[in-house]
């Protein structure tokens, strides 16, 4: 299990892509598959 700092660390300092390939509902989806949450949720987690 990783502490909330290393989740924190992964999700808010980990590289994006270029803006124009940047695509929010597929990073979500990329998050919510990566630390098993439900669809949808990652967009109520980061606030958009």
């Amino acid at each position: 299990d990783k502490s909330c700092v290393e989740c924190h660390y992964n999700i808010v300092h980990r590289k994006i892509p270029d803006e124009k390939v940047f695509k929010q509902d597929k990073w979500n989806a990329m998050i919510e598959e990566e630390f098993g949450l439900e669809k949808g949720s990652a967009s109520k987690l980061l606030g958009h």
